[in-house]
């Protein structure tokens, strides 16, 4: 994972390019998945940024163990989703 924050007259921006763990069905790839998501949750926490671009390979699918990991990032951090192409 990787972030820039650039200024923009709309407040600060936080662009993050991510890539979250592959399911190789064991439970390190689980928690590893968990932890990534704790790590963005609080990089979120510590910027003061108003707004918000993520993007990467977030390899979930619906249906996936790393599903509802995903989703709970995405309501609890109140980040609205726009697109997901899988």
């Amino acid at each position: 994972m990787c972030a820039v924050k650039i200024l923009t007259n709309c407040g600060p921006v936080l662009l993050v390019c991510v890539y979250l763990p592959v399911d190789v069905g064991d439970a390190e790839c689980l928690e590893s998945y968990i932890a990534t998501c704790a790590y963005f949750t609080a990089l979120c926490a510590e910027c003061d940024a108003t707004q918000y671009v993520i993007a990467g390979d977030f390899n979930c699918r619906n249906g996936s163990r790393f599903y509802h990991v995903f989703m709970d990032l995405i309501l609890l951090d109140c980040v609205q989703l726009i697109a997901i192409i899988l």
